[in-house]
């Protein structure tokens, strides 16, 4: 989210300001931390994510909801009255 009073200026800074990829793998050093980091130069995950995942979205939502609930209850339970120490 980028604040009103600055987004002219935020919006004037060049591709090397803005480009999140290159300041996301700078701060990771993802080439040392990532075994496979060849896949950063061509993510074809986000192809994948775009052209397969995203139209399903609508036809996955309400198993994912479901499974969420569910683990969530499994995981947390539902006593609301006790502390649970949940691991994370």
């Amino acid at each position: 989210m980028v604040p009103s009073n600055i987004r002219r200026w935020f919006f004037k800074q060049g591709p090397n300001i803005l480009d999140h990829r290159a300041t996301g793998f700078d701060t990771v050093e993802s080439l040392y931390t990532i075994p496979c980091s060849h896949i950063l130069d061509q993510p074809t995950h986000t192809n994948i994510i775009k052209k397969n995942l995203t139209p399903e979205l609508g036809n996955l939502k309400s198993n994912l909801a479901h499974k969420i609930e569910d683990s969530l209850l499994e995981l947390w339970g539902q006593d609301a009255g006790n502390w649970r120490e949940v691991e994370a």
